[in-house]
């Protein structure tokens, strides 16, 4: 079915854009994400979700740029969650950050952060409590370009 081969590759080129995003320290964010996932939110549609182990990330603390070969849009991440998304399932459209912070894996690891804050999340005694999540709307098959 061509749609599912459209999901299948937004789902690959959304990972592979946003696997450098848990590796790179923000400047001024504190949210400590530990998690991205995705979820399709209807047709042409796709919500982008990162958890986090920090108790104060309870508001907007990012953007995310979507860009492809048609399409070029900057959304603020505004939706706010202290459970885990609806849809939301480990190691299939949810990952978390390795202990390196170098790669995407299914399962939380114990990670330390590196901007200074001295934050550190144990899956053993903690989980995500907060999520941040963004919705781009106007997809087509015809924006994705994927490079494996």
């Amino acid at each position: 079915m061509r749609l599912f081969g459209a999901t299948r590759a937004l789902a690959r080129t959304l990972l592979l854009s946003t696997t450098a995003l848990l590796a790179i320290p923000s400047g001024g964010a504190k949210a400590h994400t530990v998690s991205i996932g995705y979820h399709f939110s209807g047709p042409g549609a796709v919500t982008l979700w990162y958890g986090s182990y920090h108790a104060t990330a309870t508001f907007n603390e990012a953007d995310a740029l979507l860009v492809g070969p048609s399409y070029n849009a900057i959304q603020a991440y505004t939706l706010l969650m202290a459970t885990t998304p609806t849809g939301l399932i480990d190691g299939v459209n949810n990952f978390y950050s390795n202990t390196a912070g170098t790669a995407l894996v299914g399962v939380p690891q114990f990670v330390v952060s590196i901007d200074g804050s001295g934050g550190s999340f144990d899956p053993a005694t903690q989980s995500v409590i907060n999520w941040q999540g963004v919705r781009f709307t106007g997809l087509a098959a015809r924006h994705l370009r994927v490079h494996l």
